[in-house]
């Protein structure tokens, strides 16, 4: 049966983690910051077109209790193959993790068009155009360079 981020969260414990992650609580973490900062220009410089991990498979492992010793419930499910799945287009598969690549298909937040992108090895593309939700705050700038890593 398949399971929420909050059904892992609270069968491991981290009910303070799920709270933190539920909540608004990384709009008031001085530590996380959403908004826009305090500045006039912003020009955003990363890497596109990498495969770039996007999610992961995991499988329930058995707990083994030492004395002063947990072991994690889950673990990524390397071994698991598709042989008649049909990822969505962009999506690579390979031993428990799922990459987008170039060829995936996103919805630019600068102008609301399809875009066929990859983030750059590490953030994911989506995530990389979160500056762009600040236009309204501040002039913002994104310079994409092709194939560089983060």
């Amino acid at each position: 049966q398949p399971l929420t981020v909050f059904d892992l969260l609270t069968i491991e414990k981290l009910n303070s983690h799920m709270a933190l992650w539920a909540g608004n609580s990384y709009e008031r973490n001085e530590y996380v910051q959403t908004r826009a900062p305090p500045v006039r220009n912003v020009l955003a410089i990363h890497g596109v077109n990498r495969p770039t991990e996007v999610q992961q498979m995991y499988r329930r492992r058995p707990r083994i209790r030492g004395r002063d010793v947990m072991q994690p419930r889950y673990e990524v499910d390397s071994k698991t193959t598709f042989e008649n799945l049909t990822l969505q287009p962009g999506i690579k598969y390979k031993a428990g993790i799922f990459y987008e690549t170039k060829d995936r298909p996103q919805i630019s937040l600068e102008d609301g068009e399809v875009v066929y992108k990859s983030g750059d090895g590490v953030v994911p593309y989506a995530s990389l155009q979160h500056v762009l939700t600040w236009k309204d705050s501040c002039n913002v700038k994104i310079k994409e360079l092709e194939g560089v890593e983060h």
